[in-house]
């Protein structure tokens, strides 16, 4: 089959130089080093550090590329897992993501973990191994490496969530790259000021970060068919896994893909000890991810927001990225099913309630909301809660 988007490949070889080169261009200034409290997290020319050793250790399942830069200029680093790396082959795609909010380190960490444990575990473990044999999977470790470099590059965390692009003919500084793709953009006004948490940005794709994004996966288009089945996006905090749509508080039109996208979820939610939801069921979110590559592509897509904060010691980065390990690998499994055309194989479908209780009530911003409290929000209170007005967004 041929190569619908052109991965830049990064050889063994040529791994360290074309980080010394590209990954900390011209462009950027040197990355800063988490505050001595956090160093455990990853920072970027680190994270650059630790995925080329990881690609290294078995380049005959992995290989780094990038889908883009960012504003300022930062390589947006990706790897591809799969038995046959160099060839595109007909089987089916998982792509997972992290840090397209700055201040949510924890999901960086998720990201790397993740490509760690399938090296790692390739040849090792028969279901690891099953995965990497029978799926490719994509994984782009930071979609906002800007902004999160800003937010712990002054020796404390700033808490900060938007890229680091100026807006036009405006001092403020940053675009919500999750408020900024292109379905359903524009139609929420409390998104338009440029001082919101979730500004949604001039334009709809205006961001290079979700720009780059959309073109990746466009590429992956190959002969009239998206290859990519399954997509889940990590992100801080709430402890909850969302799916879509996020516009609204209606279930997406299609029967069948509601029921399987509440399943995977519950399913998720279950192996994490989550809880799950629509992704609106608190707040409504326009432009986001999650809308985009359904609405357009059909894809199961999901968030998965780890953690119980946004700023978390170190110490929790191998607990909260274990704990969500399962259902990661769940989402690739599930990719290979939903490729199968045996109808024995379709994901089990669970009753579909507004909401799961997460099993730790005292954890979350979630904590102690039942079925009847999602259902009793408004449109025009979720409306307002996204502006970025009053406690700050998460997804």
């Amino acid at each position: 089959m041929a190569i619908a988007f052109a991965r830049s490949v990064i050889g063994r070889a040529t791994a360290a130089l074309f980080a010394a080169a590209f990954g900390m261009g011209a462009m950027v200034a040197p990355a800063s080093a988490y505050p001595p409290e956090d160093a455990g997290y990853h920072d970027y020319a680190e994270m650059m550090t630790a995925i080329h050793e990881i690609a290294e250790s078995n380049p005959e399942i992995a290989q780094l590329f990038s889908i883009g830069r960012s504003f300022e200029g930062r390589e947006l680093w990706a790897a591809k897992v799969s038995d046959h790396v160099g060839t595109d082959e007909d089987e089916p795609e998982v792509l997972f993501d992290g840090g397209m909010h700055g201040r949510e380190h924890m999901s960086t960490e998720m990201a790397v973990a993740l490509f760690r444990n399938l090296v790692d575990g390739y040849g090792r473990t028969e279901r690891i191994t099953d995965m990497v044999n029978r799926t490719e999977t994509t994984i782009i470790f930071n979609l906002n490496p800007d902004g999160s470099e800003y937010d712990h590059g002054s020796d404390s965390i700033l808490s900060w969530r938007k890229n680091r692009q100026p807006t036009p003919g405006s001092t403020e500084i940053g675009t919500d790259i999750n408020r900024n793709f292109g379905y359903r953009w524009g139609t929420n006004p409390l998104n338009a000021s440029p001082s919101a948490w979730t500004y949604r940005g001039p334009a709809a794709w205006s961001t290079p970060e979700a720009s780059a994004f959309k073109r990746y996966v466009d590429g992956r288009v190959v002969a009239g068919e998206q290859q990519i089945r399954v997509h889940v996006t990590f992100h801080q905090h709430g402890r909850i896994v969302l799916y879509p749509y996020g516009y609204t508080k209606g279930a997406v039109p299609d029967a069948d893909d509601h029921a399987r996208l509440a399943a995977m979820a519950a399913e998720m939610g279950e192996l994490s000890g989550y809880a799950h939801a629509q992704s609106s069921h608190d707040e409504i979110h326009v432009g986001n991810q999650m809308d985009w590559l359904y609405a357009t592509y059909q894809i199961m897509t999901f968030t998965l927001e780890m953690g119980d904060a946004f700023a978390m010691p170190d110490e929790a980065i191998p607990t909260e990225t274990a704990r969500n390990m399962d259902a990661a690998y769940y989402a690739i499994e599930q990719a290979a099913l939903l490729a199968d055309a045996n109808d024995d194989d379709e994901p089990i479908l669970l009753p579909d309630t507004a909401m799961a209780i997460d099993p730790a009530p005292s954890q979350g911003r979630n904590a102690g909301l039942g079925v009847v409290g999602v259902i009793t929000f408004g449109v025009v209170l979720a409306t307002v809660l996204d502006s970025g007005v009053g406690r700050p967004p998460t997804s």
